[in-house]
């Protein structure tokens, strides 16, 4: 079996086995950081219940919230701009990260006040849960921090240091997170492991300015790169990155305001469960954003049409078996969180149908963002983030996390028909599967024949 898998991916293109590569090693990291992250989510469910869960759950959502918005969509704008300078001024390469950082602490320190300041209400007229009040509190101090992390991530990233940049964005946050749990959580309960949770967000930020300084390439001076140029790009992917992220995290927020913090947390962890699928895409998006952006600068269209063809393919293979096992198994993986989650099994069937379509039409808004299309892309994300709002607001008051799942997942859907319909207008190329999974099948047959 092995040799026919080495005959399908040695077939003389090049993108598409550089994809293979880094691929492999992101979909080592992504499921030791999915195995980390599932680790805490056990240690945090079994130590503090469904309720104490949930307020954690909640309170890192709005960090989230704020932290996609204080990134600016600047770790995306690193990916479009840093591989083409790197080849011509690394030291311009280098001012793209530096004024990065500089636009993001300009946003992220005033969010981080207004948060702190904002938790009481927040608590207690949103959440209705005053509760709440500390944790917010405290997890604004790590706005900052969180955006950064991101921002170097893309960064590493656009240099094509795929494992650094998935311990930073991915295993980093949740190693600490076990540490915290285990240390300030065993001492001071949820409180001390919300201190020790943002303590650690500091310490992933720090290693991924480190890790920058290490690969980047070496000069006398940091050329300084337009801020303006910067914002241009990034301005419409800091709404594509918000709203995309959004997606998932609006329907915790809307069971937050009206239902209770049980429901957040059993809603929560299957969304988690459902994310595995996009593991695929993430691994693959983890290189495919890289050579998207320089097939597309050096006119190769042909070959990044092949490419964009070959990525769903590759998703659609992957995602099925797995949407499968997720499926079958779905009440066991929900019980090991406790038997109160086990009630999340049918949302966690509806999220992994959405997840399955989006593996399966490949990096469709990486291909537009990477292309000059990012307003375009801004819109149809947009567009959806208000739909499924509309569904939340409408569903999750009459079915709740049933309610909230067939809101995410429908949205998921109607998004990527529109990017598979504009990436077909705009590069010529059909963003579907099933050209390159039926050659696939015939080369397999045919070797095993």
């Amino acid at each position: 079996m092995r040799s026919r898998v080495s005959k399908l991916v040695k077939t003389g293109d090049k993108n598409f086995a550089e994809i293979i590569k880094h691929a492999f090693w992101a979909v080592m990291m992504l499921c030791g950081a999915t195995a980390l992250q599932f680790a805490f989510d056990l240690l945090l469910t079994n130590n503090y219940g469904a309720h104490g869960a949930g307020i954690f759950y909640l309170s890192l959502s709005v960090l989230m919230a704020l932290a996609l918005l204080g990134r600016l969509g600047l770790d995306q704008a690193a990916v479009r701009f840093i591989p083409h300078l790197l080849r011509k001024n690394p030291a311009e390469a280098s001012g793209v990260r530096r004024s990065a950082v500089q636009l993001s602490l300009a946003l992220t320190i005033p969010l981080s006040i207004a948060l702190f300041l904002a938790a009481p209400w927040l608590a207690s007229e949103i959440f209705n849960s005053s509760e709440l009040t500390y944790y917010l509190q405290v997890f604004a101090f790590a706005v900052p921090p969180f955006s950064l992390m991101y921002i170097f991530s893309g960064t590493l990233r656009a240099m094509k240091h795929t494992r650094a940049a998935l311990s930073v964005e991915r295993a980093g946050m949740y190693a600490f997170a076990i540490v915290a749990i285990l240390t300030a959580g065993a001492i001071f309960g949820l409180n001390g492991l919300a201190v020790g949770f943002v303590v650690g967000l500091y310490a992933i930020a720090i290693v991924g300015a480190l890790l920058i300084k290490r690969f980047m390439p070496k000069h006398k001076n940091v050329v300084s790169f337009n801020k303006k140029r910067l914002m241009m790009v990034a301005a419409p992917l800091l709404f594509v990155t918000f709203a995309t992220q959004m997606n998932g995290q609006v329907s915790v927020l809307i069971i937050g305001a009206v239902s209770d913090n049980t429901s957040v947390a059993v809603f929560n962890i299957a969304l988690k469960i459902s994310m595995l699928m996009s593991l695929i895409l993430a691994a693959i998006n983890v290189i495919a954003s890289t050579k998207i952006s320089e097939l597309y600068s050096s006119g190769r269209h042909k070959q990044l049409r092949i490419m964009i063809s070959k990525i769903s393919a590759l998703g659609m293979a992957l995602g099925i078996p797995l949407f499968t096992i997720i499926a079958v198994f779905s009440n066991e993986l929900l019980g090991l969180f406790g038997n109160e989650f086990k009630a999340g099994s049918t949302a966690l069937i509806i999220l992994i149908i959405g997840q399955l379509i989006n593996v399966s039409v490949g990096s469709t808004n990486y291909i537009l963002a990477m292309t000059g299309k990012e307003k375009i892309l801004a819109m149809i994300v947009g567009t959806s983030l208000i739909i499924n709002i509309a569904l939340g607001i409408a569903l999750v008051p009459i079915l709740g996390v049933v309610g909230a799942a067939i809101g995410t997942s429908l949205t998921m859907i109607l998004s990527n028909i529109a990017t598979v319909i504009v990436v077909r207008k705009h590069t010529k190329a059909w963003p579907l599967p099933f050209k390159y999974v039926w050659v696939w099948l015939n080369g397999i047959v045919r070797n095993g024949g």
